[in-house]
């Protein structure tokens, strides 16, 4: 008999059981002996803290000497669903030099990978300086204050999920989604993250990674090129201009095939993008401020009797208030279990807070952005830059507001939601000497509506997480770059509806969220370029 491959979903182990005992269960479901389990391909883990008992709940794949009808009305088994993706076939229009990718974050990494693996030997070029060097630029930011406009929390090798937790939850279906978390591991990451439910990476790990994915992009031909930020697009000449090269402030270069994986807070760069001809919309995102508790209280909340118990781990939380009395929805995002909070900034006189952890989680404090939806009616007016001018607003004020030193506005939560402020000294108790922030009232850092919206929804929280309202509970000011607040209009062959040669992909162009759909969408933005073209020297 042939084997067939099947999926077996939801086999329980207790935390300290060995792997090894999954065989045994999924022969048991399957009805036939352990020997006959062929290899098993962990698919997906997740724990279950339920009645005080934490299980970890796999679903796994193996091949069985067992027919379709075999397992027809078997509890959790199905056939499992292969990857049939067609071979891409190059095109055949010729490129002018070399592929171009703009940008090193999640997309543009990912875009290059593609297409150097593939021998159209890219030039990557990345604003911000290598991720060794620029930790330094990040830490002189954190410490003292000084902002490197290219080089930052948000520029720089990795874009700014290197100074995050490295979550690499999606719900990005995509099987390129796989693609990405292989050659993560390819280039040091643990293999847990290939099915964990909830994988990441850790701020602390992701230098190492990153450094290990250039090494193999050289490797493969790319030409990799820091410092080197576009300032300006070479265009045709004719009714239907497209891209022919790049103006960079190291020299022009020569492509008519470039991705523009610029993430979401290359404002400068959209804006030359904009004066250029590319077509854009305002889209919308979300603002808010980020909350920090101590991580015992939500690991008590999610984990009961059972908190505290080895091979656990920090707890995280998801949480969401649909609707609110002023008709905008408000839930948690880019939840840091054991992590610490952070300010960003790349605009002078401008700052906003993100929140990062380590690969272990083991801080003394949970943190998590909770914000409330805003559309392009709360911009000041149609163009398609109005959205960032919103976000500058906001991020303006709470510069002022927590002394003009890039340090963060941070005030009790609990007075946040009921309307007040008093400069207590119990909140600096609960704010560890990282990050750098001054106790300030956040009640003017954020339009009204919005702060509504999170006030009615922190009441809510306070059933699921009590304790959501604690002593200890503060709230920093202000989370306003959770996506970009506009869209680089594509059309269905992955360039820009009104510039032939421009791919714009991942976060920055408005087509993803988080690291793995960014480079889920590097990827297709690179094999966009292979369907069209021919490698450099074959057309």
């Amino acid at each position: 008999m042939v084997a067939m491959r099947v999926q077996v979903t939801d086999l329980a182990l207790s935390l300290d059981e060995p792997p090894d005992r999954l065989r045994v269960l999924a022969a048991a479901r399957l009805g036939i002996a352990p020997e006959d389990v062929g290899p098993i391909t962990i698919r997906r883990r997740a724990v279950d803290a339920r009645l005080g008992r934490p299980r970890h709940v796999h679903t796994i794949e193996a091949d069985v000497p067992l027919e379709p009808g075999d397992i027809a009305g078997m509890r959790g088994v199905s056939v499992a669903v292969e990857d049939r993706r067609p071979p891409l076939a190059p095109g055949r229009k010729p490129i002018r030099g070399q592929p171009v990718v703009v940008g090193a974050g999640p997309a543009g990494l990912f875009a290059a990978w593609r297409l150097s693996e593939t021998g159209y030997r890219p030039i990557l070029l990345e604003r911000g300086r290598p991720v060794e060097a620029r930790r330094y630029d990040t830490a002189a930011f954190w410490k003292r204050g000084e902002l490197d406009p290219d080089s930052n929390v948000l520029f720089g090798e990795g874009g700014a999920g290197a100074f995050s937790d490295g979550k690499l939850t999606t719900r990005v279906k995509d099987p390129r989604r796989d693609d990405v978390l292989r050659a993560l591991v390819a280039c040091g990451a643990e293999e847990t993250i290939l099915y964990d439910a909830r994988p990441h990476l850790g701020t602390d790990r992701l230098p190492r990674i990153l450094q290990a994915m250039r090494r193999r992009l050289v490797e493969m031909g790319t030409e990799i090129r820091f410092g080197a930020r576009v300032d300006d697009l070479v265009l045709s000449d004719g009714a239907s201009p497209g891209v022919v090269g790049l103006l960079t402030n190291q020299g022009a270069v020569e492509t008519n095939a470039a991705v523009f994986a610029i993430g979401h807070s290359a404002r400068d760069t959209y804006a030359m993008l904009l004066r250029r001809g590319a077509a854009m919309e305002q889209k919308p995102f979300a603002i808010g401020v980020r909350v920090q508790h101590p991580q015992e209280v939500i690991d008590e909340a999610q984990y009961g009797r059972a908190a505290g118990m080895p091979g656990l781990g920090a707890a995280e939380y998801v949480l969401t208030c649909p609707v609110t009395r002023v008709g905008r929805a408000v839930y948690s995002f880019c939840m840091c279990p054991g992590g610490a909070v952070i300010p960003c900034a790349t605009d002078a006189g401008a700052v906003s807070c993100n929140g990062m952890s380590g690969s272990r989680r083991k801080g003394r404090y949970a943190n998590s952005a909770i914000v409330a939806q805003v559309s392009p009616r709360d911009y000041p007016g149609p163009d398609p830059l109005a959205g960032i001018e919103f976000q500058r607003r906001w991020e303006s004020l709470a510069f002022d507001a927590a002394g003009g030193t890039y340090a963060l506005p941070v005030m009790a939560l609990s007075d946040l939601v009921r309307d007040r402020f008093a400069r207590r000294g119990r909140v600096g108790l609960a704010v560890s000497s990282f990050p750098r922030a001054e106790i300030a009232d956040l009640r003017p850092l954020l339009p009204g509506d919005v702060l509504a919206a999170i006030r009615q929804a922190s009441r809510s929280f306070e059933r699921p997480i009590p304790g959501w309202l604690g002593e200890e509970a503060v709230a920093f000011g202000v989370e306003t770059r959770t996506s970009a607040p506009l869209r680089i209009l594509r059309a269905g062959d992955g360039q820009s509806i009104s510039l032939v040669g421009l791919f714009p992909a991942g976060e920055g162009a408005g087509y993803a969220g988080g690291i793995v759909s960014a480079a889920v969408d590097g990827l297709r933005a690179a094999e966009a370029i292979i369907r069209i073209h021919a490698r450099p020297g074959e057309a």
